[in-house]
């Protein structure tokens, strides 16, 4: 087995690896997690043998659990991880030797473009190559699938979650409530959003009493709906009203019966949407989320959309498309357009993900990334804060520190002042006791002297009156004077 320090670069070295300088989003795939050296290499450090790693989880996981990646990307992992055995998956020495030229052999495929395929994969944290000294890759070094192999429950979940999709989607086909593939390639040929002619209603009126009466999920204009139709959140004067929100039966679609996991997620994921951008958590409270109330956060949404995304866009068409097509995820697509930094042109975004086909559309990880940021963020502030309140602390510290110094020098100055007073009329007192008497200090009203011996404090200062009087004098004004003990080293300056 290849040991890690031979094997991996140091982190701490002159330079980083060339593919996890920085996090960028995938040309290929909008929804694509960019990896780091240092997070691909602790996964291949995390990987542990299991008996639950099968060949067949192993292309499971690669046929359906990966499908943002090119084809060609999941060609070449499949030919690698075909070289793996048995034995490597139990002992972990998952590493596997296959030059550039056999593997272009196999692909049918040009240097350059494996050289691509590598990184790809290696910045989506697949697998991790070996580097000399100057970071480059070496050609005949050894490709590690620990990354894969680490990631293989996260992707064999993705995989169930696109069934599950399917599952769902075939449901609210047959219950009516999506759009055949003939009335999307009519949308698309017309190219407005106009219904197809002969299409069938997509929601029910749930307000209707006594007969199943149906309602196009674009509503129509406030002057054409009736009371009962409009969302709850939409006032009567007409201020909101022309805001043309569908009722909308299937918004929850795909989240199955609520209290279960998925609706629970669903709920968790639209509640982060207030934590992610603080406008849209000023129109909406997570009591309205968590109870399912579909008007509140249509209304949220469309009020959203109106103020962050350009009027010449249609973004309340755009939104009710992403409705139609999406459910609930549109709502993520709106925020998400506007809080993820490494989406350089918002309303290209909104417009493109509402008009997606229906399918496994995951917006998990565009949400966790931005939640990430905004932690860091929030960290930040804390931290700065912080850092304000030690330095307040230590202003206040060094004032507290100043003003005793001064307090210390006017004492010390005053006693001397008192001492030269007392020297012109008793020299002899002076020079064999005054002199060694040391100012330390005064604090609440008394003044405390030091001297190296005892008697010399006792002797000069036997007439404790007088010596009150003459402080008095000279501005120094207490009540008492103590002894202190023997000097410091600081009183004797």
């Amino acid at each position: 087995m290849i040991e890690e320090s031979v094997y991996y670069q140091d982190l701490n070295g002159m330079t980083s690896k060339p593919f996890g300088v920085a996090k960028r989003v995938c040309e290929d795939s909008l929804n694509a997690n960019v990896f780091t050296y240092a997070e691909v290499k602790k996964l291949s450090l995390d990987f542990r043998p299991s008996e639950e790693i099968s060949f067949q989880r192993i292309h499971r996981a690669i046929d359906y659990g990966l499908t943002d990646l090119k084809l060609s990307e999941r060609t070449l992992l499949s030919v690698l991880l075909c070289r793996l055995n048995v034995d490597q998956l139990k002992s972990g020495d998952c590493y596997v030797w296959m030059g550039n030229w056999l593997l272009c052999r196999i692909l049918r495929i040009g240097d350059r473009a494996l050289r691509g395929l590598k990184a790809s994969l290696e910045r989506k944290g697949l697998l991790l190559r070996h580097y000399d000294k100057r970071n480059r890759p070496v050609e005949k070094g050894a490709l590690d699938l620990r990354p894969f192999l680490c990631r293989l429950p996260e992707l064999l979940e993705k995989s169930e979650a696109l069934f599950n999709e399917s599952r769902d989607r075939f449901e609210d086909q047959r219950q009516g409530t999506s759009w055949t593939s003939s009335e999307e390639e009519y949308r698309f040929r017309e190219g407005g959003n106009e219904i197809p002619p002969n299409s069938h209603n997509l929601t029910e009126d749930v307000s209707v009493q006594g007969e199943e009466e149906k309602e196009p999920l674009i509503a129509a204009s406030n002057h054409d709906l009736q009371g009962d139709e409009a969302p709850d959140c939409l006032t009567d004067d007409g201020t909101e009203a022309d805001m043309g929100l569908p009722k909308v039966r299937a918004f929850w679609r795909g989240c199955g019966q609520p209290g279960s996991q998925r609706y629970r997620t669903a709920v968790e994921q639209l509640k982060a949407l207030r934590v992610i951008d603080e406008s849209f958590g000023q129109l909406i409270d997570d009591h309205s989320i968590e109870s399912g109330d579909v008007d509140a956060i249509l209304c949220a949404t469309a009020a959203y959309v109106d103020t962050h995304f350009a009027p010449k866009r249609n973004p309340r068409e755009t939104l009710i498309w992403g409705l139609r097509k999406h459910g609930w995820k549109a709502c993520l697509i709106a925020v998400l357009a506007q809080a993820d930094d490494s989406i350089l042109k918002p309303d290209n975004w909104f417009g493109f993900m509402c008009s997606r086909d229906q399918g496994a559309l995951d917006l998990t990880e565009n949400l966790e990334r931005v939640l990430k940021v905004e932690a860091k963020e929030q960290a930040a502030e804390v931290a700065e804060e912080e850092r304000e309140q030690l330095a307040g602390i230590a202003r206040e510290r060094e004032s507290v520190a100043a003003e005793q110094k001064r307090l210390l020098d006017e004492g010390k100055a005053q006693w001397k002042k008192a001492v030269a007073l007392v020297a012109e009329e008793e020299p002899d007192l002076h020079a064999n006791f005054l002199r060694g008497l040391v100012f330390a200090g005064c604090k609440e009203g008394v003044l405390y002297l030091s001297s190296q011996q005892k008697f010399i404090f006792d002797h000069a200062l036997r007439d404790h009156q007088a010596w009150l009087q003459i402080l008095e004098t000279v501005g120094l004004i207490v009540s008492d004077i103590r002894y202190a003990g023997k000097p410091r080293g600081s009183d004797l300056s």
